[in-house]
């Protein structure tokens, strides 16, 4: 199984609205990634079925139990994407917050031959291993997602790390740019000047910043 990037869209469970699963996927969909199948035990689902499902469940705030099989859980979903192997994605509820966790393999925005801890015959020397060309198009979405309203916070992360609590980041505590994040404007003074440097900041749509750094790693003789 490929270690995955992973954009999380986070939403106030406050907020959630009727048609809130059916947004998400429209404007993932109307960014140029069609609907594609779900995904394990639910493969052979339809776009509808699966938005409603997952609806419900977020309504009902729903949380699998440990010992409940995975096949009574959210419903993953498939798009085309034909710049990535694979794109993905899933729903978390949690007490105060709704997650959407949109996923690609990480080698399929890594820049060839690198990885973000140091094998055997890697150059001492770290350098950003993302590649513009492969991150841009989820970047973007982002932006559309943001634009629309549907997000209080959007940040990305690789699998060796994780995103942040709505909470967290609201108070100027923590933010994951891997290598970007959303936050709204009117935070930004909750962070210390320091957690800007090396950083890129610029106003967007409906008061937000869009936050993008580097992603230092080796490189290696391939």
């Amino acid at each position: 199984m490929p270690t995955y990037f992973d954009m999380v869209i986070q939403r106030k469970t406050d907020k959630l609205a009727k048609d809130y699963v059916k947004s998400i996927y429209a404007a993932i969909i109307d960014a140029g990634f069609p609907f594609k199948s779900g995904h394990w035990f639910h493969k052979d689902a339809t776009l509808d079925e699966i938005i409603v499902w997952n609806q419900a469940k977020l309504e009902a705030g729903f949380q699998l139990g440990d010992t409940e099989h995975v096949r009574n859980d959210y419903m993953q979903i498939m798009f085309h994407a034909e710049q990535y192997e694979q794109m993905r994605g899933f729903w978390m509820y949690n007490e105060n917050e709704i997650q959407f966790v949109l996923i690609v393999p990480e080698s399929d925005i890594f820049a060839p031959n690198c990885d973000v801890f140091m094998p055997m015959d890697a150059s001492p020397n770290r350098e950003d291993i993302i590649q513009e060309n492969k991150i841009a198009a989820i970047r973007e979405l982002a932006i559309k997602i943001w634009n629309s309203g549907l997000a209080d916070i959007i940040q990305s992360n690789l699998e060796s790390s994780g995103s942040r609590s709505i909470d967290a980041v609201m108070n100027g505590k923590s933010l994951s740019i891997e290598p970007f994040a959303i936050i709204p404007k009117g935070i930004k003074n909750k962070f210390s000047d320091n957690f800007f440097l090396g950083k890129n900041v610029a106003a967007i749509g409906n008061d937000g910043l869009l936050i993008t750094a580097p992603v230092k790693g080796y490189m290696y003789e391939g």
